[in-house]
């Protein structure tokens, strides 16, 4: 009990928050909106972080790694996998939606104005090629900056951790650079995560209170789909990429963790 508790120590203390929130935001209403800035000021502290320890972390990884072959083995090796799990992950969860709709009674009108809204704001359609070429480049460096253009920035990060790495010596530079900035990134959210009870707990509650009750049994619904599909994921799929990658001591170390 206390190894779990050790372990799982933080997620119980925020789903707790998240609770407490909720119900707190359920009997203000409307005047629960006054905990709004503290909600908004932890989730702010995440997304500045988000950006910066993308990069540092991707790209000391990689620029750390070593050898260019290796490397390449390696890059293949995420690719195919991350190819494979996304697919499978996209299929089963697909099934799951199907078959426990987390949206079974709630007001779908809510869900039609914020469609309306986004496509809105949207940019005008373009073409397949173009819309590629959007999705892995930005038009200028400043825009990497933004957390809308992850997957650019990704690219980006793995692109420069591999030029440092190629440079051999004089990159070791960048490269304990990149490190120490991974490292200091990392403490940045030790310290943000400190906050994360009150700043969750603060945002459901502005959440469902202005909102009301129905969003409530809508992410219970959501939430029960999540669990349901975390067993499945846990004890399922990657007992399964164990067994791929160590066989049966692969399993037993998995679940162990």
């Amino acid at each position: 009990m206390k190894s779990l508790w050790a372990n799982y120590k933080l997620l119980i203390i925020l789903l707790v928050s998240i609770i407490i929130g909720g119900v707190i935001g359920g009997f203000m209403g409307e005047q629960a909106t006054i905990f709004k800035p503290v909600g908004d000021l932890f989730l702010n502290l995440l997304f500045m972080t988000l950006v910066p320890l993308v990069f540092f972390s991707v790209a000391s990884a990689i620029a750390n790694m070593g050898e260019m072959k290796r490397l390449g083995n390696i890059l293949k090796s995420i690719i195919i996998v991350f190819l494979i799990t996304a697919i499978i992950s996209g299929i089963i969860t697909l099934i799951g939606v199907l078959i426990f709709n987390p949206t079974k009674g709630l007001n779908s009108q809510m869900f039609v104005s914020l469609m309306q809204t986004v496509e809105g704001t949207a940019d005008e359609q373009v073409g397949v090629l173009q819309q590629l070429v959007n999705t892995v480049t930005v038009p200028d460096f400043y825009n990497l900056l933004s957390k809308l253009n992850m997957l650019q920035l990704i690219l980006f990060s793995i692109i420069f951790g591999i030029a440092t790495a190629m440079v051999s010596e004089n990159g070791k530079i960048i490269a304990n650079f990149l490190q120490v900035g991974s490292d200091v990134m990392m403490k940045i959210i030790d310290l943000v995560m400190k906050v994360a009870p009150l700043g969750l707990g603060c945002y459901f509650a502005t959440i469902v209170g202005e909102l009301g009750s129905q969003i409530i049994s809508g992410y219970a619904r959501s939430f029960e789909l999540y669990l349901i599909l975390t067993v499945v994921f846990y004890f399922g799929l990657f007992s399964i990429y164990a067994f791929i990658v160590g066989g049966k001591d692969g399993v037993k170390i998995i679940g162990q963790i």
